[in-house]
């Protein structure tokens, strides 16, 4: 659906023989859309054609206002009722500052408005006296943008439009992009699509830490009240760059290859994930500062080497065992590492790990103490090395505020995006 406004031109009309013979002219015309969600925004259009024996041929530039031709638009209406209006663009070029996808339809507004690259269309409106179809193709040669995710760049492929009222693209459309600068880059993706009158869904695959990383079943409703779900899925990739891009970065460093998966749902601004697990797959190293573990809840068990505590004493009873949970944390070889995420009822993402590995500090390091220091305990309540080689058994579980998180990684992005200040 469509509506005219503001137009001017002219029509000569004559008949001869019982048909229609005459030319027609758009001098201008303001055409904007009129269906429940806006596909295209408002456009002047002009153009002329001629009636010869009913039938009615055409040609109309669209343009935006003030601006350059985006569209042309080709008319055939045959006196039996049937007809087409074939649609065409240029080949599009973006560029900050100048054309956007944004400026001609709202469904494109997600790029964002620092679009550079190339882009084309064409399609079909057709009608009968029983019925009317439409279809249509996308080419995207190349387009980088910024995305909350971060710099996407080398996107191409096409699209095909089964339907451009109401937007249809059956599923199985694919696109590729080369990179996406993220806080886990991720290189030679590729993307499979459909849209349909709801939403859009799409499913991808790329390179990223070594392994890969899968977006599943993302569904993006085009109703502004209905929620984004999806899931990602992690295949052998490493989280140490992620880890070190993170807010906490400074303070916890992490070299493990996980694979996994994680169901995730975002709506107003909010992110919520449940039932979310990682499993390491190869033996790894974690180190976290006590800064951190200083807000923490961690329970566990720590077996030390024999000797190093009186029979009955429980870990982490003194300040002794608290300090050797510590200093485990600190210098720990991973053998194994399970993680459990998922928001709680407070909104805060929850992430409960499983850790089995063993303290393995940059030098060797032992315990020497008296027997009678041992038989008195003297030793409780000092600080004393961690034997290197102490078996460690740990359940960690963090809490953090992942909305927050993201708000912080975003503004990250604005930053390290915007352009550099003039001196």
């Amino acid at each position: 659906k469509a509506a005219v406004a503001d137009g001017a031109g002219a029509l000569r009309l004559a008949q001869r023989g019982g048909r229609l013979f005459g030319s027609f002219q758009v001098l201008h015309a303001a055409v904007r859309d009129t269906a429940p969600a806006e596909r295209f925004r408002p456009m002047v259009v002009s153009g002329h054609g001629t009636v010869v024996r009913d039938l009615w041929t055409g040609g109309f530039d669209a343009r935006l206002p003030g601006g350059a031709q985006v569209a042309h638009a080709a008319l055939r209406q045959d006196g039996a009722g049937a007809g087409q209006i074939a649609l065409s663009t240029p080949v599009l070029a973006f560029a900050p500052g100048g054309l956007q996808p944004a400026d001609l339809s709202p469904a494109a507004a997600a790029l964002g408005k620092d679009v550079v690259g190339q882009a084309n269309f064409s399609g079909a409106f057709r009608w009968t006296k029983t019925g009317a179809s439409s279809d249509g193709e996308v080419s995207i040669p190349d387009l980088s943008f910024k995305s909350p995710a971060g710099a996407v760049s080398g996107l191409s492929g096409k699209v095909r439009l089964t339907s451009l009222a109401p937007l249809v693209a059956p599923p199985g459309q694919t696109l590729h992009v080369a990179a996406i600068a993220s806080a886990l880059p991720v290189s030679d993706a590729t993307v499979s699509l459909a849209i349909q009158a709801t939403g859009l869904t799409l499913t991808g695959r790329g390179a990223a830490g070594g392994g890969e990383l899968q977006v599943q079943d993302l569904s993006i409703p085009f109703a502004p009240d209905q929620p984004v779900t999806g899931a990602l899925q992690l295949v052998g990739v490493q989280l140490r760059d992620l880890v070190k891009a993170s807010p906490f970065g400074d303070r916890v460093k992490l070299d493990a290859k996980v694979s996994g998966r994680i169901p995730f749902e975002t709506q107003g601004g909010e992110a919520r994930i449940s039932g979310g697990e990682l499993h390491a797959i190869a033996p790894g190293r974690l180190s976290i500062s006590r800064a951190v573990l200083s807000s923490v809840s961690a329970q566990g068990s720590m077996q030390a080497s024999p000797g190093a505590a009186p029979a009955g004493q429980a870990a982490g009873s003194t300040d002794t065992f608290t300090d050797f949970a510590y200093q485990a944390m600190e210098n720990l070889a991973l053998d194994k590492l399970d993680a459990r995420v998922d928001t709680r009822p407070d909104n805060r993402l929850g992430v409960l790990f499983h850790i089995v590995g063993y303290h393995d500090p940059p030098k060797h390091q032992e315990i020497s103490i008296s027997w009678l220091d041992l038989v008195r305990r003297k030793f409780l309540g000092k600080k004393l090395p961690l034997p290197s080689g102490t078996k460690v058994d740990l359940t960690l579980d963090t809490t953090l505020n992942l909305d927050e998180l993201l708000k912080d990684y975003a503004d990250f992005q604005r930053l390290r995006s915007s352009p550099a200040v003039q001196r």
